[in-house]
């Protein structure tokens, strides 16, 4: 199910190892011609590695988003316009990477109560 779907945890190493790979051409810089190739590709590889890794998470938020759905007993109408607006709307997509990569540490599910007062 969806819902019980979650990123293993070991998988925030590769979001920290794309972030610093992003972040080494702003701490570095280099003045030889040859450096400057090395660290821009870098950078290329921490970019596509943050594309990937974004992948995961929003599918882990999404995960969040379908409990919370479920735990709130919402009608089919508003999960469909709920759903419309993560897919339509960027920013409303990066809050959902970010609830993804957070529930890794946090684990949000937890403390989601459905209708009928269990923890889902």
């Amino acid at each position: 199910q969806m819902r019980s779907w979650k990123s293993p945890d070991w998988f925030v190493g590769f979001f920290i190892l794309a972030a610093l790979l992003i972040l080494v051409r702003y701490w570095y810089a280099p003045q030889d011609h040859e450096v400057i190739k090395v660290v821009s590709a870098l950078q290329i590889l921490g970019m596509n590695l943050m594309m990937v890794v974004s992948q995961v998470y929003f599918f882990h938020g999404l995960a969040v988003v379908a409990t919370v759905m479920d735990g709130y007993n919402l009608l089919k109408v508003i999960r469909l316009a709920g759903y419309i607006l993560i897919f339509s709307q960027k920013y409303i997509m990066i809050a959902v990477i970010v609830l993804g990569l957070f529930d890794t540490w946090f684990n949000f599910r937890k403390m989601i109560r459905s209708s009928e007062g269990d923890i889902t």
